[in-house]
């Protein structure tokens, strides 16, 4: 059976986020030290003076931290793994739904030599009532993966599509059909192998 590894394309924006939080939190908490009354000249009306501002100063940090840390975070920390280099694409991945039938599966195999395997399959009633393969030569530049096939079904057959990846994780990744713009999920599993009908198309 199919082993779907748990990772998401949501993890580098979580991370991001997290990280966002942890600044602002750090950049508070170092704004209300600085304004400590105990750092200020001991005794006189300069120090009272000096506190009763520090209060308003010190609510002011809180207010900062709290509106910057619901802000989202930097746009180039969320699109850190969008250019991903090639190597991150190799290996075998699961996806469900086609532009034309969103009940086909299929498992896309990127090999480190720039070819790929691929095969499709439809269930109806906990049956494959349809299967295609096909083979070709890929690539990933400047963010876009391109496929070129060389056979469908075994036999010599061509199409050229790209895909505009809009994520990528260890374990998952997003792509974009240009013709159709049909978003394309797709999860890393172990082996080159599906799941029983029953348990998804």
């Amino acid at each position: 059976m199919v082993q779907i590894i748990d990772s998401s394309c949501h993890g580098p924006q979580k991370r991001a986020i997290q990280e966002n939080v942890e600044r602002i939190s750090t950049q508070t908490r170092a704004c209300w030290m600085a304004l400590s009354c105990r750092a200020m000249t001991k005794g006189g009306w300069i120090k009272g003076l000096w506190c009763n501002r520090v209060s308003h100063f010190r609510i002011a940090c809180l207010a900062f931290g709290l509106i910057a840390m619901f802000q989202p975070a930097n746009a180039a920390q969320v699109e850190r793994g969008l250019n991903i280099p090639a190597s991150a694409i190799v290996g075998n991945w699961y996806g469900v739904g086609e532009p034309d039938d969103p009940s086909i599966s299929y498992i896309d195999a990127y090999a480190a030599d720039g070819t790929f395997h691929s095969e499709f399959r439809k269930c109806v009633r906990n049956e494959v009532v349809w299967r295609q393969t096909e083979t070709g030569k890929w690539s990933v530049r400047d963010g876009v993966l391109r496929m070129i096939s060389i056979t469908i079904d075994g036999k010599p057959d061509v199409f050229d599509n790209s895909y505009t990846i809009e994520c990528s994780a260890p374990n998952e990744f997003r792509a974009r059909l240009h013709d159709v713009s049909f978003l394309f999920i797709e999860k890393r599993i172990d082996k080159f192998e599906f799941p029983p009908c029953y348990v998804g198309s």
